[in-house]
């Protein structure tokens, strides 16, 4: 049997990553981003999202899996908006959908209000109060009412090598309160690129795949005790560091990825303790 084609519209870090594995194991995969760019294996198209007149070209397309991995380029409401609201209405009426069985989008565990501490999964609601939350689940709403089966990926705050801001913040001297108490939701970025491929890989084989998985790591931990950690493995006096002024962005939940695992994903990185070395790479 032949193996099955994939189109994913923003082929950037994560998605490029995910383009480049499924190549490598004989899938057709197409890849869209705004500047013209080549990757080995992969059919690379230029197109703005935001651009309708540019999307025509997806015409020609017709995929057995869509993978949308948006980035908005500014944390504004109006580029969140534009990218992923109307972004992803211009890509599903122009695209050709004689083929496809399965649509994935790429969230964020942001659409949660929670910020008590509590444990929330995919069955939690989710009522954002800022724009970006709001912006994320309004798209995700977009993927929902499409009629196409699709999946929901919300992932946590993504850390990796190329992805160090809290490596920056210690090693400048600062840490965050330790009261009140803010949980951290975090994947890493292979393993954030190893969930998207772990489910297309499913779909492919007919899987059974609910709508939405948590994307986030085993351990929810508190900030303050993951920063305190990091601060020892990298030999500062964590007690020494100096606490940030001011309001802390982020919700305090404790986000539960037992879905995804019970499908059978396997963590590279299961905690920010086998991840937050590879900073230092």
């Amino acid at each position: 049997m032949s193996k099955p084609s994939l189109l994913v519209i923003g082929c950037g870090d994560l998605g490029g990553a995910v383009a480049d594995f499924l190549a490598a194991e004989s899938w057709r995969v197409t890849g869209v981003r705004r500047q013209q760019s080549e990757r080995a294996g992969v059919a690379m198209i230029a197109a703005d999202i935001t651009e309708p007149a540019t999307l025509d070209v997806l015409a020609e397309q017709a995929p057995d899996f869509v993978l949308f991995v948006l980035t908005p380029g500014a944390f504004t409401d109006e580029r969140y908006r534009a990218v992923y609201v109307e972004g992803a209405k211009n890509c599903l009426a122009r695209l050709n959908t004689a083929n496809l069985r399965r649509v994935f989008w790429v969230s964020s565990t942001s659409v949660y209000h929670q910020d008590d501490g509590s444990l929330i999964d995919e069955n939690s609601p989710a009522q954002p109060s800022g724009f970006s939350g709001q912006r994320l689940l309004e798209a995700e709403d977009v993927i929902r009412t499409s009629g196409f089966p699709h999946t929901i990926v919300r992932l946590g705050g993504i850390y990796g090598p190329g992805r160090s801001r809290l490596l920056r913040q210690l090693r400048g001297g600062t840490r965050t309160p330790a009261l009140p108490v803010r949980h951290s939701n975090r994947i890493h970025r292979d393993d954030a690129v190893g969930i998207l491929q772990f489910l297309l890989q499913t779909a492919a084989e007919d899987g059974r795949l609910d709508a939405i998985y948590v994307g986030v790591d085993t351990d929810p931990a508190p900030l303050a005790q993951v920063e305190e950690w990091f601060s020892h493995y990298l030999g500062l006096n964590y007690f020494a560091l100096t606490e940030q002024a001011g309001e802390q962005r982020g919700g305090n939940r404790r986000c539960d990825s037992a879905r995804l695992q019970a499908l059978g994903y396997r963590f590279r990185y299961p905690t920010y303790r086998e991840g937050l070395p590879t900073l230092l790479a």
